[in-house]
């Protein structure tokens, strides 16, 4: 019996390494196109987050849109309102760990995210932008 076990775990195993043998070239294989498409390929850095959180972020940056309307919605706010939504995350992280205070950090980013690109889309052009958005600030 142990003997049959053995087999199984040594074909399993066997089966493990083609398939990272295979997903390992069609990665080389991808990031060589994309090279000659002339996109950069970065390597990772220990000094920058992993791809979790940055999908993270993301995910979060979705599901705020999707309850509040997106960029409609987000460029009738102030420069200010952005920083109080802000704060009261971080009101909310006192005394909590763990996975909610992961899930709040989280939402503070998204929330900074969702400011830049407000005010990305408001003021990128102007010279000395006032506190207050709406699609009016070359006015």
């Amino acid at each position: 019996m142990m003997t049959a076990v053995k087999v199984l775990a040594d074909a399993i195993e066997k089966a493990n390494a083609a398939s990272r043998e295979i997903a390992e070239g069609a990665a080389h294989e991808l990031i060589e196109v994309l090279r000659g498409a002339g996109f950069v390929i970065v390597p990772p850095d220990p000094q920058f987050p992993p791809a979790e959180v940055y999908n993270a972020i993301r995910n979060e940056r979705i599901q705020q849109d999707q309850q509040w309307g997106g960029p409609d919605h987000d460029d009738t706010h102030e420069l200010e309102d952005w920083c109080m939504f802000i704060e009261y995350q971080l009101e909310r992280c006192n005394g909590v760990g763990g996975p909610e205070y992961r899930e709040r950090m989280v939402k503070v980013a998204a929330l900074a995210v969702a400011a830049i690109e407000a005010w990305d889309r408001n003021y990128a052009n102007v010279d000395q932008p006032s506190t207050q958005m709406g699609g009016n600030a070359n006015g």
